[in-house]
């Protein structure tokens, strides 16, 4: 937890976008993968974070682990498309 903790200061510092978590068999017990994402929401608040045994919970690694990745990867993307549509609709009058 310690080196998980100095290793979201150094992305912190290099301004990330999002986190993907992906830890061998996750599928079968995501335990660790949950903590670390507790412990990277404190230390990174705001920043989109994707757990592999939550996108795509198979027990074929590399499979797993290149969804995640592309889930974390348009995250922020999807999210500031997403925000900008509601502040143009909102200013529209549309509320639905």
């Amino acid at each position: 937890e310690t080196q998980l903790r100095s290793l979201a200061a150094g992305l912190r510092g290099a301004g990330i976008a999002a986190v993907a978590v992906c830890f061998l068999h996750a599928y079968r017990n995501p335990a660790h993968e949950r903590r670390a994402a507790e412990i990277l929401a404190e230390e990174l608040p705001g920043v989109p974070i994707s757990l592999s045994h939550e996108v795509n919970p198979e027990p074929r690694e590399y499979e797993r682990t290149s969804t995640t990745v592309l889930d974390a990867y348009v995250k922020p993307v999807v999210d500031a498309y997403l925000t900008e549509l509601s502040a143009r609709l909102a200013a529209r009058g549309i509320r639905r």
